[in-house]
């Protein structure tokens, strides 16, 4: 279970953020001594995956999925990208939340006031559940009478994989498959892609 100070928003009046006590009274100073356990948790209860195959023919396509269910990690990353008062040291790129910054009042968003200090609460974490298309793979055997017996080839079949092709989430960092309780900017698996042809001789 996760715990840690709950966020509770943005003060629409004058853009300043609002956490709960422990009381759970609304507060709009910060401090660790509000922390409790927080409805969240950084192991999922269900995970798994299934797969499917398909044969038309000479032709043959698999597929291979994962998901995990409920699950919540830290998005540390956001010291960087949610943070304005860290400046763009390194080449740091913000967030496009940030357009929904608090400007006037009544203004109703969840991202509180220009130069407001950076603080570590519930806010950071993002469920990480999701359904990915982890494999694909097409193959296909060309036709055996394209090979006479005496050839030196005697078969060929052609094929495609495609890797992390699809992914549905909600998680608000890179990638949800990351293992651990924070993300901490690490780079997401990326897309991969190979073609072959293998020969039968």
């Amino acid at each position: 279970e996760v715990f840690d100070v709950k966020y509770a928003g943005v003060d629409p009046r004058d853009g300043s953020p609002m956490w709960y006590d422990a009381e759970n009274n609304i507060t709009k100073t910060f401090s660790t001594s509000h922390s409790q356990w927080l409805d969240k948790s950084f192991v999922a209860k269900w995970s798994g995956g299934f797969g499917t195959s398909l044969m038309l023919g000479n032709l043959s396509i698999a597929a291979d999925f994962s998901w995990i269910g409920d699950r919540w990690m830290w998005l540390n990353e956001r010291f960087y990208t949610s943070n304005l008062n860290f400046g763009t040291v390194g080449g740091t790129r913000y967030e496009r939340r940030l357009l929904n910054m608090w400007q006037e009042p009544g203004d109703i968003t969840d991202v509180p006031k220009a130069k407001t200090t950076f603080e570590f609460d519930s806010s950071l974490y993002s469920n990480a559940a999701f359904l990915r298309l982890k494999n694909v793979s097409v193959s296909y055997n060309l036709p055996s009478n394209l090979f006479g017996n005496g050839n030196f080839i005697q078969g060929a079949r052609v094929y495609a994989i495609g890797r992390n092709l699809w992914t549905l989430t909600d998680y608000l960092g890179f990638d949800p498959e990351h293992f651990g309780n924070g993300s901490k900017g690490t780079y997401p698996g990326t897309r991969q892609y190979t073609f072959g042809v293998e020969l039968t001789f």
